[in-house]
């Protein structure tokens, strides 16, 4: 692992959130004065703001016109500018007779409905209801808002003119938009920047499992790469230790093995090759004494001597079947009539003469099949041994030859003999099914109803 200072991910979760904020706050600040300034500049210019406030009063006259309303239609009138960024201030001979709801009529706070109506009604002067301070404040208050408007326009109700201002506050709608702009503008910088940093967290992560992946798919010596200084990288660096650790023990378990190997190859060959001088001097005694006792005695020997050659036949394929070694095999391609007649016959005129009969069922044309013939041997050496061990003598052994699925079969079917279990280590079994594998083909051994089944698949040549 790398020498830098260790940060914690929640560190700098809350560091890249602080960030974030402050810069998000910046562009809401920039985007809010900008805004602001574009609203100063181009949409409360006085040209502009002129030109609204004619637009207005044309379209309140247009109203008036086309719903044909007289002075007293206060309500209709209201409903003018319900809705819209204007207010509405109208004047019959020097009197208030409307005004926006949100000017006072009682300085003492109470709510006289009678008072107001009967202004806006025009029953009754408006000025008359208020203090002096409040008239003079009203006053102030109205005078501002007219003179940044307009000078009041004369509006030709069904029953008089009167003289009207609108008041146009729709900058404030306009400010509204810049603010949220602003403000969206400052979360998706804000969230952009969250983004870069979860994304950043996330890819480091992906590329962590892609390697780790590699290492599981057997790609054991890719070393796993370590990038920053948090979580994540102790965790690249702890999968890193552990792989190492991996091959560290797979080094010296091959190394182990290979010792094993040597061993056991060596102790075969120095156990095999006495075994077949002692095995030919036992034979030579044999022919040449005759007599009975030491007969039975050198034949004692030689089974001894046998069981021991099996023994360790047994243990060097054992190496071979459990272990990482194949067989040497040397594929070829043969006619499959010549060579698989040949080698079922030679087996079965040895059983025939202890008492086996056959039932040979020959169903697949003349093939190129690619085998190693020293190996297949050995494979129907087994087969055919263990016919003789475990078949029942008085029921008839079926032998089928034929072609399925790219693959020439040969299945041998007996019945199992009362009293004879089945092979007690299985090594047979097992070596010949990796010599069948290694071949391309296959080799299956079950016991259906009282049926011992093999079936071997030949791969044919394409």
């Amino acid at each position: 692992m790398t020498n830098k200072k260790f940060v914690s991910i929640k560190s700098k979760l809350f560091l890249v959130m602080l960030i974030g904020l402050v810069v998000a706050g910046a562009i809401f600040t920039v985007a809010w004065k900008a805004g602001g300034f574009i609203v100063w500049r181009y949409y409360l210019d006085e040209d502009k703001v002129e030109q609204r406030n004619r637009q207005n009063i044309e379209n309140f006259q247009k109203y008036v016109l086309d719903e044909k309303l007289s002075i007293n239609d206060t309500e209709l009138i209201k409903k003018w500018s319900d809705g819209k960024y204007i207010e509405l201030v109208v004047y019959k001979n020097g009197s208030l007779v409307f005004t926006p709801d949100w000017f006072e009529t009682d300085t003492d706070g109470s709510d006289d409905s009678d008072i107001y109506n009967d202004i806006i009604s025009g029953e009754r002067g408006f000025e008359q209801y208020l203090t002096e301070e409040a008239r003079i404040r009203y006053e102030r208050i109205l005078n501002d808002i007219l003179d940044e408007n307009q000078n009041l326009s004369p509006i030709i109700f069904r029953d008089g003119t009167l003289l009207a201002a609108v008041i146009d506050y729709s900058e404030d709608f306009v400010y509204n938009i810049v603010f949220i702009i602003s403000l969206g503008l400052a979360f998706v910088v804000f969230a952009v920047i969250m983004a870069f940093c979860f994304t950043n967290i996330t890819a480091r992560i992906t590329r962590l499992a892609h390697n780790v992946k590699k290492v599981e798919q057997g790609q054991i010596n890719m070393p796993v790469n370590i990038e920053g200084n948090d979580e994540i990288s102790t965790l690249a660096s702890d999968v890193n230790s552990m792989r190492n650790t991996v091959v560290e023990n797979m080094s010296k378990e091959r190394e182990a093995w290979e010792a094993n190997a040597g061993l056991i190859t060596a102790m075969s060959h120095d156990i095999r090759t006495p075994l077949t001088v002692l095995l030919g001097y036992l034979d030579l005694m044999q022919i040449q004494n005759h007599d009975p006792v030491m007969r039975e005695y050198l034949e004692a020997c030689r089974e001894n001597a046998l069981r021991l050659k099996k023994l360790s036949d047994d243990l060097f394929s054992y190496f071979l079947v459990f272990g990482k070694r194949n067989f040497d095999i040397t594929l070829n391609k043969y006619n499959s009539d010549d060579v698989l007649r040949h080698m079922i016959e030679e087996h079965t005129i040895l059983l025939a003469e202890k008492g086996y009969v056959f039932e040979k069922v020959w169903d697949a044309e003349n093939r190129e099949i690619n085998i190693d013939t020293v190996y297949l041997g050995r494979v129907i050496d087994n087969v055919f041994s263990n016919i003789g061990k475990y078949a029942d003598v008085n029921s008839p052994v079926r032998i089928s030859v034929y072609v399925k699925n790219g693959y020439i079969t040969l299945e041998f079917e007996n019945t199992v003999c009362d009293g004879k279990g089945a092979e007690s280590n299985g090594i047979g079994t097992k070596t010949c099914s990796k010599i069948m594998e290694q071949m391309g083909g296959s080799f299956v051994c079950e016991n259906v109803k009282g049926k011992f089944v093999t079936i071997v698949n030949l791969p044919v040549s394409e």
